[in-house]
């Protein structure tokens, strides 16, 4: 913990709720998380020097709607900021689970995170409104097209393809040394 509060600028958590919702998502001790957090909140505390910032990235979906505003609770245990991000399906079977599916209840879900933040006096980021498929724009902003003209004719369904700047932004460290450029299982080798 002191070698990450004296030596690095960011420290990032994924998670998707609190408590049980968060044991039976990851398969790891709620309880853990949170004194391995506590324990890093008191590192910063004792390295006078320290610039870190500690973040949660949350992934949203249909199922974790009413779990956003408990994870803003971390607060307490040194989470600096809370970027709140759109779950994307991998296959057919969970897209149910995103809420380009649920627009209505994804602006009310994060409406509530903004004033639970404001509240608690938090930062947080949260997702746009859905007027337009954030990818849409994404992918129209990286071909220099205006957002209206979005649809890409060479795709099946006239929807943009999927950019991901995810291995422009961060890499991950798994505990166990393994590097990945993102968050899908692609390693390009150990600590």
């Amino acid at each position: 913990a002191e070698l990450i509060a004296s030596g690095c600028r960011h420290f990032g958590v994924s998670l998707e709720g609190t408590g049980d919702f968060f044991e039976q998502n990851r398969g790891f001790p709620w309880q853990r998380l949170v004194e391995n957090l506590r324990m890093l909140q008191r590192a910063r505390s004792r390295t006078a020097a320290s610039r870190l910032r500690v973040f949660a990235l949350v992934t949203c979906y249909y199922d974790n709607l009413e779990e956003l505003p408990r994870i803003l609770d971390l607060h307490r245990e040194g989470v600096d900021l809370f970027r709140f991000r759109h779950f994307r399906p991998n296959d057919e079977s969970q897209n149910h689970q995103a809420l380009d599916a649920h627009p209505s209840l994804s602006h009310a879900a994060f409406a509530r995170v903004r004033d639970r933040a404001a509240e608690l006096g938090v930062a947080v980021e949260t997702p746009a409104d859905f007027t337009l498929s954030p990818l849409v724009e994404v992918a129209a902003r990286a071909r220099g097209v205006a957002p209206n003209q979005a649809a890409d004719p060479g795709t099946r369904d006239g929807s943009a393809p999927f950019v991901c700047h995810f291995p422009f932004e961060m890499a991950w460290i798994f505990s166990d040394g393994l590097v990945s450029p993102c968050c899908e299982s692609l390693f390009l080798g150990a600590l």
